[in-house]
């Protein structure tokens, strides 16, 4: 499947402009396992999403991590 685009804004920085998505996915645990969290962010870098929310209390960094790894 081919990624869409996804609607972005521009922000001015103090090293210029920069775009971030205006849309981006969560990663509570509504997942049965870590591995399906891993899975599904993998799949949500394939469909173009790159901003991703994330807290220590959902205890998904290592999830977030290794799926960026692989998704990019």
């Amino acid at each position: 499947m081919v990624a869409t685009e996804i609607p972005s804004v521009v922000l001015k920085s103090s090293t210029g402009r920069r775009r971030m998505p205006v849309i981006g996915m969560g990663s509570a645990p509504d997942f049965s396992c870590k591995s399906d969290t891993k899975e599904a962010i993998v799949e949500a870098i394939k469909q173009g999403y790159r901003h991703f929310d994330t807290a220590a209390a959902y205890g998904s960094e290592q999830a977030l991590g290794e799926a960026i790894t692989i998704g990019v």
